[in-house]
């Protein structure tokens, strides 16, 4: 009987020491202070704490200690002490425990013995992390200045990385809230915001594939425990709530703090007004952070057609332009074309249906046309002879979003006046494209004042402005839209008269554009609910008529317009007609140079010097 149960004695004596050891050790730990540790950044980056010593997590569940939320050193202690008496809490912060294992303050863990932890992981092996940047997204408000996430690579990258768990933070939002109420929610913090796990797949069609968006993948220059840190970290930060602030604490802010715990400094500080996703991608992307390790881009199916397009000669366009018009027939300008171009007009014309597909899930016709190619192109040999350039600059090659200009002008009749221009976002249409929609202006809050006839006045508070020109690159049928605008705040309209009114109004307007190389004409219809402009006015409601054009040369971009504004009142009355030319005669990563001539009832001419940061 002694004998039988021996072994389990001794088991039982061995478990029972090495509690004690581990246990002492840990218990020396609490009653020791650990002042050095709890003030090292990693980790009160662990905790989330900002500058100010708080952390931002709101979650009573994230912390041990009673006082963890403002005393980095009570919740180490107390996670100390978590860990010892209740093992089972090192699954629920194993970036916790790494960072004390790497400080010798605890022995080490098996964390494939943390279940959840795994399946949320989905992988055995933690290869990279990936910081991902969608571009901007006119149709939601949400995505105005573009979207970042975090990618967990796993070592099976041959899929594409689809498989593999990505970590999206966005603000929680009822299904029945409205754009208006949505912007007007995320700008006073009306909502709560969380991370959320999802394979990347799902990023993938719901940005890349139904709402087209290239997908700027900035692999991170991270050790193997360095990436398994961030991992973890990211996984106990799948069970946290926050305050979601539209242009502030969002997916860019949030996400670059989860950053923060892998690199060299901060990214964001919790005083910052703005924090847009393209700021996050430039800091990441700064020489002294050595953070980026690899960049790359996943095209639209619309920017993979596109740039096949563009690529072809004058004659292959023409011959997809025939094929596109006449699928089921064969056009003399394909016929006439060598066997490797009509290969690449083929080519082509599978992206373009491929694309149409993504827009018209429901219409059968795409797919159809398309295996009508594809059985075309099995007569030439195999591969692919049209490669795919990205036609679109990386993100963080964009300008800041923060501006301040400041502006001489010169009116014929009022003189010369100075302007102060201040916009916490985004960007307006003479600037660079890279990070931005091309051909689109998107700005918030913009404010100005000008110094005019011995006065301070506002001249212009447009609290939002979008412009989409929404341009077609091609003229294929379904390659871009429809262009608009919309406009919002007060504003003088100086060139109407030498005393106009701040006038609130609200502007909305469509049309199309056409790209022609260089150059973008276009053509709008405008609607205009406004207050009194001019002590003479006796209407409301301006109606206009808009065209010009838009040319870009690199350094050199502006545009030409003219404008036909109609008074409203129990008739239609014209006003004088409105003719600007504007331009950026040169630009770096922070400044630029604008000049603007314009002319109604009053001439302006204007110089303006702008800084963005």
């Amino acid at each position: 009987m002694l004998k039988a149960i021996r072994p389990a004695l001794f088991a039982g004596l061995f478990i029972c020491l090495q509690g004690f050891s581990f246990g002492a050790k840990a218990t020396a730990e609490v009653t020791t202070p650990h002042r050095e540790f709890a003030q090292q950044r990693l980790w009160l980056k662990l905790l989330q704490y900002n500058s100010d010593g708080v952390s931002e997590i709101k979650n009573d569940g994230f912390f041990f200690a009673s006082t963890g939320r403002t005393d980095a050193l009570a919740e180490l202690n107390a996670t100390l002490t978590a860990f010892t008496q209740q093992p089972q809490n090192i699954c629920l912060f194993p970036a916790r425990h790494q960072a004390l294992v790497e400080a010798k303050l605890v022995e080490p863990f098996n964390y494939q013995h943390c279940n959840e932890f795994q399946e949320w992981l989905g992988t055995d092996s933690v290869q990279s992390i990936t910081l991902v940047f969608a571009d901007g997204y006119l149709k939601n408000p949400a995505s105005f200045h573009g979207h970042l996430f975090l990618r967990i690579d796993s070592n099976n990258s041959g899929n594409g990385n689809l498989l593999d768990t990505s970590l999206n933070f966005g603000a929680v939002v009822p299904d029945d809230d409205d754009p208006v109420t949505y912007i007007a929610k995320g700008l006073f913090g009306g909502y709560q915001a969380r991370y959320s796990a999802q394979p990347f797949y799902r990023h993938n069609l719901s940005y890349g594939e139904v709402e087209l968006r290239n997908l700027w993948d900035y692999q991170l220059a991270l050790t193997a425990q360095q990436a398994q840190l961030l991992a973890a970290h990211l996984w106990e930060l799948s069970r946290t709530d926050y305050q979601y602030f539209f242009t502030s604490k969002n997916c860019a802010y949030y996400v670059a703090r989860a950053i923060e715990v892998v690199s060299n400094n901060n990214l964001v500080d919790h005083n910052e007004w703005t924090v847009l996703p393209t700021d996050i991608v430039k800091r990441v992307h700064q020489p002294d952070q050595q953070l980026v390790h690899k960049i790359s881009v996943k095209q639209s199916a619309q920017s993979s057609f596109q740039a096949q397009f563009h690529q072809l000669s004058q004659l292959e366009q023409t011959a997809v332009r025939a094929l596109v018009s006449s699928p089921k027939q064969t056009p003399s300008s394909y016929e006439a074309l060598t066997q490797a171009q009509q290969k690449r007009v083929l080519i082509t014309l599978s992206s373009y249906y491929t694309f149409l597909e993504r827009q018209q899930p429901d219409d059968p016709t795409p797919k159809q046309n398309k295996a009508r190619v594809l059985r075309a192109l099995l007569a030439f040999e195999p591969g692919n002879t049209l490669s795919v350039s990205v036609n679109s600059e990386p993100p963080h090659l964009s300008q800041p979003a923060n501006l301040i200009r400041l502006s001489y002008r010169h009116y014929q009749q009022q003189g010369n006046a100075y302007a102060l221009t201040l916009r916490p976002s985004f960007y307006d249409r003479l600037q660079p494209s890279a990070g931005k929609l091309p051909n689109s202006a998107l700005s918030m809050g913009e404010v100005e004042i000008v110094a005019i006839d011995h006065k301070l006045e506002v001249e212009k508070i447009w609290l939002l402005n979008i412009e989409a020109l929404n341009v077609s690159s091609t003229g294929l049928a379904h390659d871009g839209g429809m262009s608009w605008m919309i406009r919002t705040g007060a504003e003088r309209r100086r060139l109407r008269a030498s005393q106009p009114k701040l006038s609130s109004f609200v502007e909305a307007g469509i049309g199309k554009a056409y790209k022609q190389g260089h150059f973008t004409p276009y053509a709008m219809f405008q609607g205009r609910i406004h207050t009194q402009e001019i002590n003479t006015d006796r209407h409301n409601v301006t109606l206009n008529i808009r065209a010009g054009v838009e040319f870009d040369f690199g350094q050199q971009k502006g545009y030409c317009e003219v404008q036909q504004p109609v008074s409203v009142t129990s008739s239609f009355n014209k006003q004088s007609l409105l003719t600007t030319c504007a331009a950026s005669l040169f630009h770096t990563n922070h400044s630029d140079l604008h000049v603007m001539l314009s002319k109604q009832n009053e001439h302006v001419a204007q110089l303006g010097w702008s800084w963005y940061f």
